[in-house]
């Protein structure tokens, strides 16, 4: 080989040598890992709670939930994200001066039978103090909250969660729902419009509803209305309704008692919440500790949330505190309970034209969802706020 080949070589050598040194070849750049979820593709009967991560320190995490990939401009990781209902799930990792990671791409199929919601936990019978302390923060002082003992004698099945829209519309053919998912009215993203809580219903609906599914279940209708269990028979909602009769040794779905809301919510505690008091004397009620098992004005983002995303209580009901305003069966008196005599299976006052609602809802200060509130309604009022649980024997 003559010199000028030989130093042709050397040159290109160097030459290529210097190219890659300033970056000349994009090959010598790392690439971001790709990013990785707790949860992999599957099919699932329940929400599932999803966290992403990736190796790459200092990297962010960008994802979608709509099938689209992911970029800079799509929604920034932060926290866990919920899956409620059928989605795809994907996500792309990026950090300054490397190659974005590929993009994880993740399928979730939920499959939650509607009538799973409804499931009923069998509540023990039992004896507790119904009531406040007088020396509770915030005590309602007007609503009769005079600890007394009470005493169930027979145990009751309780639904697990608040009646859903989709359960409500099932049974009853129509949604009345102000949070009904259209627009300013939606579901938080990734939570499932139809198991939101249904609310903008009045007392009068909820002993409706309550005779079409135990009827819906071959079960027997709890309430009598001008000698009928069958609400075709009914008149529209007024005064009649007013005189409604629970029906002896029924076995259909009724609204609870509020000493069975107050014994179930309590669920063996003596404490302002479920779980725990949740007090400082300096600092008041601990938003942080209530939110974890309630959703309320602190956490809520002004809106119903799905129902069961957040723990149950010890006797395995969701929402008990908070979400949506619960109707009992009772009539409401300010005075239900000032001599404060220990009762047995107690059902109310025996007059007043209003209703008791318990728990508070989602757009209430924590005073409110205290295990020991009591509120009373017009049974013909309906709001955003005020929805309804079922029991049966």
């Amino acid at each position: 080989m003559n010199k000028f080949k030989l130093f042709t070589i050397f040159l290109l050598v160097t030459l290529s040598s210097l190219l890659i040194a300033c970056g000349g070849d994009s090959s010598s750049t790392k690439t971001v890992a790709t990013p990785t979820a707790s949860i992999g593709t599957g099919n699932y009967d329940e929400v599932q709670t999803v966290t992403l991560s990736t190796t790459t320190e200092d990297a962010s995490i960008y994802y979608t939930l709509d099938g689209t990939d992911p970029t800079a401009s799509s929604t920034l990781y932060t926290t866990a994200i919920t899956i409620s209902e059928t989605t795809t799930l994907k996500a792309i990792a990026i950090k300054e001066g490397m190659n974005n990671s590929a993009i994880l791409t993740v399928e979730y199929t939920i499959e939650i039978p509607w009538d799973e919601m409804l499931d009923m936990v069998w509540i023990v019978p039992g004896t507790f103090q119904m009531g406040s302390p007088a020396d509770e923060p915030n005590r309602n002082t007007g609503g009769d909250e005079t600890r007394h003992q009470v005493t169930l004698t027979a145990g009751f099945y309780m639904g697990k969660y608040q009646v859903t829209q989709e359960q409500y519309e099932e049974v009853m053919g129509t949604n009345p729902s102000y949070f009904h998912g259209g627009t300013d009215r939606e579901p938080v993203e990734g939570e499932i419009q139809e198991k939101r809580p249904v609310e903008n219903v009045t007392w009068y609906d909820a002993i409706e509803f309550c005779n079409r599914l135990s009827i819906m279940e071959e079960l027997t209708p709890a309430y009598r209305i001008n000698d009928s269990t069958n609400p075709d028979d009914w008149d529209s909602q007024g005064s009649a309704w007013n005189s409604v009769e629970i029906v002896a040794n029924s076995t259909g779905y009724r609204l609870p008692t509020e000493a069975q809301w107050e014994y179930a919510c309590r669920a063996g505690t003596s404490t302002i919440f479920s779980n725990g008091d949740n007090y400082n004397e300096e600092t008041g009620y601990d938003n942080t500790s209530l939110g974890l098992i309630a959703w309320f004005s602190a956490n809520s983002t002004s809106r119903t949330r799905q129902v069961g995303l957040l723990p149950a209580n010890a006797f395995g009901l969701h929402d008990m505190h908070g979400n949506v305003w619960e109707w009992c069966w009772d009539r409401w008196a300010n005075d239900a309970y000032g001599d404060g005599t220990p009762r047995v299976d107690p059902m109310g006052a025996s007059s007043g034209s209003n209703r008791v609602g318990r728990g508070g809802g989602w757009g209430n200060s924590a005073s409110y969802l205290r295990s020991a509130q009591r509120s009373g309604d017009s049974p013909s009022r309906w709001t955003g706020g005020l929805g309804f649980r079922v029991v049966r024997p």
